[in-house]
């Protein structure tokens, strides 16, 4: 087994945060939000429904109707899925958590 002094680990673990802390601080600054040509992109939108149904639930949580962190989290779980259906469990994972809080929004179907 392989021991690791307790210098050592002490180093290691402030470099481990203190890189964390910055990888974060860094992501936060260059991704401020996710705006409509960027979810387009990473979702891999490929028609004009789509497009359209991306532009709604941005506008939408613009004007506060659809709290950001929904976005965050459907976006997320999205990106977790085959590249092709990104758009698609985007979709059912944002209707299913507006559903879930209680919204009474309606999303554009495509």
């Amino acid at each position: 087994m392989n021991m690791i002094g307790r210098r050592a680990f002490i180093a290691r673990a402030f470099a481990t945060l203190a890189f964390g802390t910055v990888g974060l601080e860094f992501a936060r600054a260059s991704s401020d939000k996710l705006d409509a040509e960027k979810l387009k992109v990473a979702l891999r939108v490929t028609t004009d429904g789509q497009a359209k149904f991306i532009d709604d639930v941005v506008e939408k949580v613009e004007k506060g109707d659809v709290p950001e962190q929904l976005l965050y989290t459907a976006y997320r779980y999205a990106m977790k899925k085959q590249p092709g259906r990104r758009v698609f469990y985007f979709r059912l994972c944002l209707v299913e958590l507006a559903k879930r809080s209680g919204l009474k929004v309606k999303f554009l179907t495509f």
